[in-house]
């Protein structure tokens, strides 16, 4: 399943997609491969920790 053209539409730059949900990571079809995967999840989990 071709997942990585969805665009889905972010909150910010930590891909918030709702007050308390992010997406990252391969599942949320934006990495493109495993380095824009894990990066991808650093960024959402400092946007996570911002919010503590």
């Amino acid at each position: 399943i071709k997942l990585y053209a969805n665009k889905p539409a972010y909150l910010d730059e930590n891909f918030r997609v709702t007050e308390d949900i992010w997406f990252a990571g391969d599942g949320a079809g934006t990495s493109r491969g495993i380095t824009g995967a894990w990066a991808s999840g650093i960024r959402s989990a400092e946007g996570m920790l911002a919010t503590l």
